[in-house]
């Protein structure tokens, strides 16, 4: 199967990205933050202070906050590793 790979920390997403892959993921923003990762700990962010725009540039500025892998197929998007949700997309990718 053919794959993108896409390296957030050379090339940040936008904040229409981001948004994008929380709505394809049927998720809030917010939820594409690592609060565990060391750059969450070390900024400390106070993620309900933020609006969704504030949380897009938070993304776009610091790549390494977010969580990862993220694997997408355009219409519907896996955040984190989810090995049966990653079955699922790819199975679903190769029978459309």
């Amino acid at each position: 199967m053919p794959f993108e790979f896409r390296d957030v920390g050379k090339r940040p997403l936008t904040a229409a990205e981001s948004s994008n892959l929380a709505a394809l993921a049927g998720i809030p923003l917010q939820a594409l933050i690592n609060t565990g990762s060391q750059t969450f700990r070390k900024l400390k962010p106070d993620l309900a202070a933020l609006d969704e725009l504030a949380v897009a540039q938070l993304l776009t500025d610091q790549p390494k906050i977010m969580k990862r892998p993220i694997l997408t197929d355009g219409r519907q998007a896996v955040v984190g590793f989810q090995a049966d949700e990653y079955r699922r997309l790819i199975g679903a990718a190769e029978t459309s």
